[in-house]
């Protein structure tokens, strides 16, 4: 949940809590004029209490937690220290307006259900059960309904990088463990740990499960063929390495590092046929081929390994 959706119904209100996009409140005890857009404190206050009686309404007991923050954020100290400062400010003035009848405190999630368990032991509570469905939301690409069936091409191919990944891995800690041009050695780890990066990417939890929105679905998949392409780049010049003792140096096309160069045929034809809409990337160009063989039967000549050069 977001700032936004924390404090009650009303998103602008609730926004005005977040005070790394807001002036800083001025202190109580030493009151200053509003500065240039500034809404006063006790203005504010009054705002944001109204909002907290309202989403209050929806619950058997008093106590809530509104939960103060969202992705990427508190990721520097300069936020940390506006949004204490100011929540300090904010929960002082609150909890000292005897009309209001609120208190605020910072807490956990112990706290919270500590509270929740206190106040249900005290008034005998007892809370309804809710059943039926709890993915029923399919809506304009989003799917949620879909939690495990949807977007199989991605969950399959985070699987083959995991796969292709590994093999890298281990045929690279083989190989460049004797004496390897230190230039070689640095761009296959390089390599690696992109593909670690983009491979761990995906597993947000918007991403292997396929309920992330088009648009950020197709740059996961960028992110894992990139990943791909790396280790396959990885996987044939460490076994050159072992075969030949050779430093990988071939003579081939250039490439872009995002083509989708090594996804399996399968995989792309599950892709069309899951999005008609998509085209098959190109695989003959200047009638040579761009797309590699499968898994381990690697063809130098017709991989791009001039990036080790």
């Amino acid at each position: 949940m977001s700032i936004s959706d924390s404090c009650g119904p009303d998103r602008p209100t609730c926004m005005k809590l977040d005070f790394i996009e807001q002036p800083d409140l001025p202190d109580p005890d030493k009151p200053v004029p509003p500065a240039g857009g500034q809404i006063p404190l006790e203005t504010l206050a009054q705002a944001i209490v109204k909002q907290f009686r309202l989403k209050n309404a929806n619950y058997m007991y008093n106590v809530m937690m509104l939960p103060h923050g969202g992705d990427f954020r508190f990721d520097t100290e300069y936020e940390w220290e506006k949004q204490y400062r100011n929540l300090k400010i904010f929960m002082k003035y609150v909890n000292e307006r005897k009309d209001f009848n609120v208190q605020m405190r910072f807490g956990t999630l112990k706290d919270f259900f500590l509270e929740v368990g206190r106040q249900t032991e005290k008034y005998g509570l007892n809370y309804p059960v809710v059943t039926g469905d709890f993915y029923s939301y399919t809506e304009n690409q989003e799917y949620w309904t879909g939690y495990f069936t949807t977007r199989q091409f991605d969950k399959r191919l985070g699987r083959e990088v995991l796969e292709s990944l590994r093999s890298a891995e281990i045929f690279a800690a083989i190989a460049i463990s004797g004496q390897v041009d230190g230039n070689v050695r640095q761009k296959i780890m390089r390599d690696l740990v992109l593909a670690r990066k983009n491979l761990g990417i995906f597993q947000h939890h918007d991403a292997i499960t396929g309920t992330s929105k088009e648009h950020v679905a197709h740059n996961y998949e960028l992110l894992l063929t990139s990943a791909f392409t790396s280790t396959q780049r990885v996987l044939a010049s460490a076994v050159q390495l072992l075969l030949s003792g050779d430093v990988p140096i071939y003579q081939a096309e250039t490439q872009s590092r995002r083509e989708l160069s090594f996804i399996k045929i399968d995989l792309m034809l599950d892709r069309v046929a899951m999005r008609p809409e998509m085209d098959l990337p190109e695989l003959v160009k200047d009638n040579k081929p761009t797309l590699t063989t499968f898994f381990m039967e690697m063809l130098p000549s017709s991989i791009d390994h001039s990036y080790y050069q």
